[in-house]
């Protein structure tokens, strides 16, 4: 396994660098000219909110990407992390169609990274992902993390979400407060595997 291959880190985009939720709403009063009613904490917004799901999907679809808010604590991790030499690969689940979007968006934000990759709103994210090799995955669903048989640095950014169950969960997983722990503890278990060797 090359330096490269072992240093990277494949990080989720919306629900840990991007605050989806607030995005979300936004967006679809822009386009409704309302905003839907919250009726539980689960992950998706079909469900979370009182809206049919392809309804929240079609809105996803129509969404302007280039001006999503971060997670303050997003900036300043994927600067401890680019700083500290990991190759940061971004995935989100949006169609690629708008990467050019995500990628003008992140910038904007500060956010440093290295490629922004999609794996479709009904893909697999290790699919798309596994010939980076990754040696830790952040995301904010299980469901995700599960997908990565591999990767034994996997990591949980809690949103509340109620439907977060680990079933069959692949391997340990961290659930940490925000992206900053989680990547706090991705460089400290590098520094600790460096000093063992």
């Amino acid at each position: 396994m090359s330096l490269s291959e072992r240093k990277t880190i494949v990080v989720d985009i919306d629900g840990v660098i991007v605050d989806l939720e607030t995005h979300f709403l936004s967006e679809f009063n822009k386009i409704n000219g309302w905003t839907p009613e919250r009726i539980s904490d689960e992950y998706y917004f079909g469900c979370r909110y009182d809206i049919r799901e392809q309804e929240a999907m079609d809105i996803l679809h129509m969404m302007d990407w280039s001006n999503a808010p971060v997670y303050q604590d997003a900036v300043d991790a994927m600067r401890i992390l680019k700083d500290a030499g990991f190759h940061i690969v971004l995935c989100t689940a949006v169609d690629e169609r708008h990467i050019p979007a995500r990628i003008k968006n992140m910038e904007q934000h500060g956010i440093c990274f290295d490629e922004i990759i999609s794996s479709g709103f009904h893909g697999n994210k290790e699919e798309v992902t596994r010939a980076y090799n990754p040696m830790a995955i952040v995301d904010d669903l299980y469901k995700h993390l599960n997908e990565f048989d591999d990767v034994k640095r996997k990591y949980l950014v809690d949103r509340g979400y109620t439907n977060q169950e680990p079933w069959n969960c692949a391997g340990h997983i961290s659930v940490v407060s925000g992206i900053l722990s989680a990547a706090q503890s991705i460089i400290d278990m590098e520094e600790n595997a460096t000093l063992s060797m």
